[in-house]
């Protein structure tokens, strides 16, 4: 799929909306809104777009569907194991306790378990439960889209989006059940089908048929009425499940209107998302996302140790918001030119 600069600067707000959610613990709006959950949904939703862009153009190349795999997870291990194994031993050096204890988890991506197990996220760790949903998917959904026949392949993504919510209530009533406490759910794989599969959904509708009902029902009223239903949410639902559930479903509405409007063409704003500064956030975006519960504390050493200043957390949320802001984006821009970049560079040889 060609470079689209509009992504990046959807994918730039995503990571500060949820770097503003983590940096205001103490503002009702913020977290009445979920702030943090926005951004989330809209990655994945994104990324399900992207993905199934990918494997559905690769489903119509005629070579061995083994070195179409092969291909893909060589390209997706390039840009994702540098920045999350880099961020992993920043952890180490910090003596992160969870990572520690749990080391084996975080290694193989499967934390969402260990998060959904305990009912804690891991801290500085936090951020990675998304990660390791991403890349569960990753190692199941080639083999769908690849071997599912093209007249069956709409509904597979349908029947997913709709499993997604109704797995959360299984688990969510079997906990109740069994004295399981359920309310990280949402770190499952399974519970972001409902993004995850709504992008690859609108993928499927933009690479295959472009007048099917997706196409009529993301309109303007729709979007903006999306948007309404979305804010109004926790003044009508109070249980957390509901509520979440709820959130998924219009935020990927919403998302994919976005989308389809950048893929269309046809919005008058698109000049605004092509802005340098927005679009070289949302390519670093990952980094900042990653590297935003660190990045003060590493930044703090560095200057300790050249020039004996000490910064810190603390002074206000506003304070805090821009610090960590600020030093995600100079760490985060460090890793992508001194290893992350380097490394993509070996995608070039493994071109789909």
């Amino acid at each position: 799929m060609k470079y689209i600069k509009a992504f990046d600067t959807l994918r730039a707000f995503a990571v500060t909306f949820v770097i503003i959610n983590h940096s205001f613990p103490n503002t009702p709006f913020i977290h009445k809104i979920a702030f943090g959950e926005i951004g989330v949904f809209f990655f994945f939703v994104l990324s399900g777009f992207l993905i199934t862009t990918i494997l559905l153009n690769e489903k119509e190349q005629t070579y061995s569907t083994k070195r179409k795999i092969g291909i893909f997870y060589i390209r997706r291990a390039l840009r994702i194991f540098p920045a999350y194994y880099l961020f992993l031993y920043i952890n180490f050096l910090f003596q992160q306790p969870d990572l520690i204890k749990h080391t084996t988890y975080f290694l193989t991506y499967t934390q969402s378990f260990l998060f959904f197990k305990t009912a804690s996220y891991a801290g500085a760790l936090s951020p990675t439960w998304t990660l390791a949903v991403e890349e569960q998917f990753y190692l199941l959904w080639p083999f769908i889209i690849l071997f599912t026949p093209k007249m069956q392949l709409q509904k597979i993504i349908i029947g997913c989006i709709l499993f997604s919510p109704l797995f959360r209530i299984c688990v969510a009533v079997i906990g109740r059940l069994i004295g399981q406490n359920t309310s990280l759910s949402l770190a499952l794989m399974p519970s972001n089908m409902l993004c995850l599969c709504s992008g690859a959904l609108l993928a499927y509708t933009v690479f295959y048929d472009k007048e099917t009902f997706l196409y009529r029902i993301l309109s303007k009223k729709i979007f903006i009425l999306s948007i309404i239903i979305y804010l109004a949410i926790p003044f009508f639902i109070t249980k957390n499940l509901w509520m979440s559930i709820v959130r998924q479903t219009f935020m990927s509405i919403i998302s994919l209107y976005i989308i389809l409007t950048i893929v269309k063409g046809k919005s008058k704003y698109i000049h605004f998302l092509h802005n340098k500064i927005t679009v070289y956030l949302g390519k670093i975006s990952y980094g900042m996302y990653l590297y935003h519960t660190v990045a003060i504390p590493i930044i703090s050493n560095i200057l300790l140790k050249l020039l004996n200043i000490h910064i810190g957390l603390g002074n206000s949320d506003l304070h805090d918001f821009f610090l960590t802001f600020s030093t995600s984006v100079i760490v985060a821009s460090a890793s992508w030119f001194l290893f992350e970049k380097p490394i993509n560079m070996f995608k070039r040889k493994f071109s789909y």
